[in-house]
């Protein structure tokens, strides 16, 4: 499974299972958790179980469907919803986009987004089932030119669905930088490790022949190289 160790770099098998929570959005139908999953998008859906005494929704997480999509998915995706999904909100119209997700386990998926009204949702589905995990992005108020029109009419925008889109878009604009980087950062470490312990022996050996003068420093490059980017 996709989430079985959120606590640790490793699952079961030690292989390497890194996951983290990007962004979270609460609906009344249902929870949307929006993270990243070693190199993919992670998508979890919950569905709402109603209200608790205090009136605050409550999720059945622990049978929440989870998906993942890959680079590839998520630059067809980021690409659709500019294409279609962007320009049928700003006309209050209806359209949908749909991709199909392939898993480790066989299984397949599709991943909607679809408006209407300018309001969006999420549907997932196995192909050809009827039952489907939804999530409908909650809307943010905004007004057009308040200062010059006090009586100006009150407007809603999907900005929840835009923050995750923006996440997503994110994801495929620095994939492969922050890859760079942390590769980058690791050899670096790696240097600076072996730069120490050749110093370590150089010193021993000085201790143990006082006739030799071992070197003051083992680096002689320049400071940007320590830095991630250069």
């Amino acid at each position: 499974m996709m989430f079985e160790n959120n606590s640790g770099n490793f699952n079961n098998d030690n292989k390497i299972s890194v996951n983290t929570t990007i962004f979270t959005s609460y609906g009344h139908d249902s929870l949307f958790v929006l993270g990243c999953w070693n190199d993919k998008v992670s998508i979890r859906i919950a569905n709402s179980v109603g209200l608790d005494a205090n009136g605050r929704t409550q999720y059945m997480r622990d049978t929440a469907l989870v998906t993942s999509l890959s680079i590839e998915n998520t630059s067809l995706l980021t690409a659709l919803i500019e294409d279609k999904i962007f320009p049928a909100i700003k006309g209050e119209k209806e359209a949908s986009v749909t991709i199909k997700i392939a898993e480790n386990s066989g299984n397949e998926k599709l991943f909607t987004v679809y408006t209407k009204d300018g309001e969006v949702k999420v549907i997932i589905r196995q192909p050809g089932a009827e039952n489907a995990y939804t999530h409908t992005f909650p809307s943010k108020t905004y007004f057009d030119d308040l200062e010059l029109n006090p009586n100006a009419p009150e407007k809603k925008a999907p900005a929840t669905f835009m923050a995750v889109y923006d996440r997503l878009k994110a994801f495929v604009l620095a994939g492969g930088l922050v890859s760079h980087g942390i590769k980058h950062s690791d050899a670096i470490r790696q240097r600076l490790s072996n730069n120490y312990n050749n110093r370590n022996y150089n010193q021993n050996n000085a201790n143990q022949a006082p006739s030799y003068s071992a070197p003051t420093t083992t680096f002689n490059g320049e400071a940007s190289e320590f830095l991630p980017f250069n």
